[in-house]
């Protein structure tokens, strides 16, 4: 499953049309479901499934669920192809950020890009 959130709707159509033709499900995430656990928002039924303390979503992001390695390259590949790319923050999703909100997710990615940014 691919997740995608603060995206404009003519690249949100352009993604799911990629994601669909990789066979992945795709779902756009509404401003209002910013702050539920992405665990959750994947259709996770071990997920909690309550609001979290609300953090700002201020960049396009995408959260891959439950892709092997090699769809992962196929999705990567195929959005350079499509010229879609750059999609400025990308994720898998882990045991650890299952439980954070797109919020939280955004913040941590801005984080390690920077730190990242500075070596």
């Amino acid at each position: 499953m691919l997740l995608c959130a603060h995206m404009e709707p003519g690249r949100v159509m352009r993604l799911s049309m990629i994601a669909l033709s990789l066979g992945f499900g795709f779902k756009v995430i509404e401003p209002r479901e910013y702050d539920m656990p992405l665990g959750a928002l994947c259709g996770d039924q071990d997920a909690p499934n309550k609001p979290l303390p609300p953090m700002p979503v201020d960049a396009e992001m995408i959260v891959m669920a439950s892709l092997s390695d090699s769809q992962v390259d196929a999705l990567l590949k195929a959005l350079r192809e499509s010229g879609l790319a750059p999609i400025p923050f990308k994720a898998v999703l882990t045991e650890t950020n299952r439980h954070w909100s797109f919020g939280m997710l955004c913040r941590e990615l801005k984080t390690e890009h920077a730190r990242l940014s500075k070596t």
